[in-house]
């Protein structure tokens, strides 16, 4: 049976209706102008201070103000102050490293240092194709000192800084080779770094993986299939002292390892959750390790998790250092950026790692001595990649 209402009741029913709608309207404006009104007051009582000091000091400083070099330090203050360990401001000429190294490029003269044990600054490794093999550096040259100033004096952090320099600059610097002492004068460039490198041990495939950039995946996927048709029977991947990279390289790297389903997952400041990729059907399908130390950091660490949480491989080692926040880059009008912790991302199936790093399956320790002389170490006697090695052979029999 059909109810009808009255053209008034229907009129009275729609205020009614508006009335309730506006109020409930009204009182969620409120409540977020509110918000709005105490954060804006904050924020303005924060400019009024900051205002307050430049003013100050302008008016009573007696030394010279680079204006620049103000403005870069007040920002990165800023940044300071959200205690994000994470993020950081990055001036022009850092941002523009920093997109060079995401490009697979960097400028310098082109060596990897350690600290020495006698104070001095040792040289690890010499990109290929760098200015530094070009003039005829070597591994295990000491650095000794570095424009005319004592290595031991300067401190290893600064002295790493002195090598580093703009592109077209000149470094000049002393090193110990045996009982030699050369000098070297050399101009700094831009130049490609390689991140993967490979061979054969035996019939077990070795790959060393540097950090993750945009060339990374591509070596990766090229040098595994060349140590596959080899006849590579398992392999071994060593992300010891990785510290990270880029996300969207490390997870190509994964799909090719992993069958079907979730490669990493993060989750936002709403408490939200996204599967940032998946992978396809198509893997790799041999007994494989993953070698990890306390350096190994954020997508190092995402590698190995994967790798894990699909049963794909054990990892060998030492914990990880435990870096599981993603990172955004946030471009500024001026050529500089801010580097900010946007998210905590997840393995396919295990938790984030944030602060707890990811355990190794099976412990292994490098003595005292040998973590030292690391990038010395080899097969024969590096007792991590040696258990990483036995390991594979037992699941080939």
């Amino acid at each position: 049976m059909n109810k009808k209402m009255s053209l008034g009741a229907a009129i009275s029913l729609m205020a009614l209706t508006a009335a309730v709608a506006i109020t409930i309207t009204a009182f969620f404006v409120m409540r977020s102008l509110n918000v709005s009104i105490t954060d804006f007051s904050q924020r303005s009582a924060m400019f009024k201070k900051l205002a307050d000091v430049d003013a100050t000091v302008r008016s009573k400083y007696v030394g010279p103000i680079d204006e620049n070099k103000l403005v870069d330090n007040t920002i990165t203050g800023y940044v300071n102050g959200l205690n994000d360990k994470y993020g950081f401001y990055l001036n022009a000429d850092d941002y523009n490293s920093i997109k060079l190294s995401n490009e697979g490029q960097s400028v310098g003269i082109g060596v990897n240092v350690i600290s020495s044990t006698d104070g001095y600054v040792k040289v690890v490794s010499v990109i290929s194709g760098s200015p530094s093999e070009k003039a005829g550096v070597k591994v295990n040259d000491e650095i000794t000192a570095i424009g005319g100033d004592d290595v031991k004096s300067l401190g290893y952090a600064s002295a790493v800084n002195m090598l580093k320099g703009s592109e077209g600059s000149t470094a000049a610097f002393t090193v110990k080779r045996d009982n030699s002492t050369l000098s070297f004068s050399i101009i700094r460039k831009k130049y490609d770094v390689s991140t993967v490198s490979s061979k054969l041990i035996g019939n077990l495939g070795y790959v060393k993986i540097v950090e993750f950039d945009s060339n990374t995946a591509s070596e990766f996927s090229t040098q595994v299939d060349d140590l596959v048709s080899k006849g590579a029977k398992g392999l071994v991947f060593d992300v010891r002292n990785n510290p990270g990279g880029l996300l969207e390289s490390v997870e190509k790297m994964i799909d090719k390892l992993v069958p079907t389903g979730p490669v990493v997952r993060a989750k936002y400041k709403d408490g939200t959750m996204k599967v940032l990729y998946t992978s396809d059907a198509n893997q790799i399908d041999l007994p494989m390790a993953v070698l990890t130390n306390q350096n190994s950091a954020s997508a190092a660490e995402l590698f190995t998790a994967a790798l894990k949480d699909y049963g794909k491989a054990k990892s060998i080692g030492t914990k990880t250092y435990g870096k599981g926040t993603m990172q955004e880059i946030c471009d500024l009008s001026d050529g500089t950026a801010l580097d900010l912790s946007v998210a905590y991302f997840y393995p396919p199936k295990s938790d984030n790692f944030e602060g707890k790093g990811v355990t190794p399956d099976i412990p292994v320790e490098l003595s005292e001595e040998k973590q030292q002389n690391f990038y010395s170490l080899d097969e024969s006697n590096d007792d991590q990649l040696m258990a990483a090695i036995t390991y594979i052979e037992m699941q080939m029999k």
